[in-house]
C-alpha cells in the first residue's frame, strides 16, 4: 500500500548524537567512521544516503565513506521506491536495494528483518491495489481503513479483507519491533515514527527510563511532547483576526484548559465537532477553556469553517498546515488530537476523544 505504508516507512530520522550516554557500555563518541556498499537496479538515476550525501558514479554498485553519529538511523533510497533503514555503527553495511535486505551488525541484521517484513506486505498490498480498476482503489482502502461501510465497499469486499490482513500484519510487525527489542535501541526508531498514533496508554508502558533506547534522540519528542505530567509547551500563535496570542494567555491560569487540533479538511475532525461544542457548552461556564489549533493551510477554509459549524471559543492557527509550529511543538502527527492541561500548567491527558473525553470532564467537574 503506497498511500499508506509507504508514507510510513520513508520516514527519517536525523540525530545529533547521545542526549545520555548512561545507556551504552562502553560510552561511544558523537561521530564515527562509516561504509555501506552494495547495489540496485541499474535504472536508478541515483541512491542517497537521506539527509547525509547523494551517492553519485555507478549506480548500480555504490560506496560512501562519511562520519555520522554512532546510532543514528539512516535511510538508504534508490528512487525506484526501494529503500531501506540502518543504524551506524562500526561495521560496515552492505545493501541489495532489490531484495530489500541490508547486512551488517547483529543488531543491523536485527532491524532488517522487521524492515524486510514490512518491505514485504508493501509489496502485496501494491499488488492487490494494482490489480484493482483506478476508480476502485480508494474505495478498497477506505475500507480496510474502516472509513467507508460494508455496502459502499461490497463489490470489492475479497480485495477490502486482504488488505485488511496485511494491514494487521503490519501492525505486528510494528509491535514485535519494539516489543522484542527493548535492551537495544531499535524500539527508538519505531517509537518517534509511531507516538503521534499511539494512545498514552500504549505508549507509556514504553516510556522506562531504565531501556536502553529511553535517550536515544529520537526519543526526545517522544518523552517531551507525549509524556503526560510535563508541563505545558508554550508557543505563539495568530488569532481569526492576525493579533498573535501566546498559550500562556490562556493556559496555566488556575483552570483547565483542552487544546483541540483540527483543520477544516479533516473529515473525523468535521464528526467530532458536534462533540467538541456539547463539551464547550457544558464547561466553559464551569471553567474550561478551549482553544482550537488549525491545520489548515488556507485562510479562508479555516474562517469558513469556524462560522459554518458556529465554534465559539478561542480558535488559532499560523497557517502552515503540517509544518505548524504547534504541530511541531506537541508531536502531533494526527488529528483530531487533544492535549488537556491541568489548572497549573501540567498535561493530564492526550488523546481523548468522544465518548472517552466526555467522562473525563465529567471527572473533573462533578455535577
Amino acid at each position: 500500500m503506497k498511500k499508506t505504508i509507504t508514507t510510513i516507512l520513508l520516514a527519517v530520522v536525523a540525530m545529533t548524537g547521545w542526549a545520555q550516554t548512561k545507556v551504552f557500555t562502553p560510552e561511544k563518541s558523537d561521530s564515527i567512521d562509516f561504509v555501506i556498499t552494495g547495489k540496485t537496479a541499474p535504472s536508478a538515476e541515483s541512491v542517497m544516503l537521506f539527509t547525509v550525501a547523494p551517492i553519485r558514479g555507478n549506480q548500480t554498485k555504490a560506496e560512501v565513506g562519511h562520519r555520522l553519529p554512532y546510532g543514528t538511523f539512516v535511510q538508504l533510497g534508490d528512487g525506484l521506491g526501494n529503500d531501506q533503514r540502518f543504524i551506524i555503527d562500526e561495521t560496515p553495511i552492505h545493501f541489495d536495494m532489490l531484495k530489500g535486505v541490508i547486512t551488517g551488525s547483529p543488531l543491523n541484521n536485527k532491524m532488517n528483518l522487521y524492515q524486510r517484513s514490512e518491505w514485504e506486505i508493501e509489496k502485496q498490498t501494491d499488488a492487490i491495489l494494482d490489480s484493482l480498476p483506478e476508480e476502485a482503489r480508494t474505495i478498497v482502502e477506505k475500507g480496510a481503513f474502516g472509513e467507508s461501510s460494508p455496502a459502499e465497499y461490497e463489490p470489492y469486499k475479497k480485495a477490502v479483507e486482504q488488505l485488511k490482513g496485511y494491514l494487521s500484519q503490519y501492525e505486528e510487525t510494528k509491535a514485535a519491533a519494539i516489543n522484542d527489542n527493548l535492551d537495544n535501541i531499535i524500539p527508538a526508531y519505531y517509537l518517534h515514527i509511531n507516538y503521534g498514533d499511539m494512545t498514552y496508554d500504549e505508549l507509556s508502558k514504553y516510556l522506562k527510563e531504565e531501556r536502553a533506547y529511553a535517550h536515544h534522540p529520537a526519543m526526545e519528542k517522544v518523552w517531551k511532547k507525549r509524556a503526560v505530567g510535563l508541563q505545558y509547551h508554550d508557543l505563539e500563535l495568530p488569532d481569526t483576526t492576525g493579533i498573535s496570542h501566546r498559550l500562556s494567555e490562556y493556559v496555566g491560569k488556575g483552570h483547565y484548559a483542552l487544546l483541540d487540533f483540527w483543520a477544516s479538511w479533516c473529515g473525523p475532525c468535521m464528526k467530532e465537532m458536534p462533540t467538541m461544542k456539547e463539551i464547550y457548552n457544558t464547561y466553559a461556564a464551569r471553567g474550561l477553556q478551549m482553544i482550537g489549533i488549525s491545520l489548515d493551510s488556507k485562510r479562508d477554509a479555516w474562517l469558513n469553517a469556524i462560522r459554518r459549524l458556529e465554534l465559539s471559543w478561542v480558535h488559532l492557527s499560523d497557517l502552515k498546515g503540517w509544518k505548524s509550529i504547534a504541530s511541531e511543538t506537541y508531536g502531533v502527527r494526527a488529528i483530531p488530537e487533544t492535549v488537556l492541561i491541568t489548572p497549573d500548567g501540567k498535561i493530564l491527558a492526550i488523546g481523548l476523544r468522544g465518548q472517552e473525553l466526555k467522562e473525563k470532564l465529567a471527572e473533573i467537574f462533578p455535577e
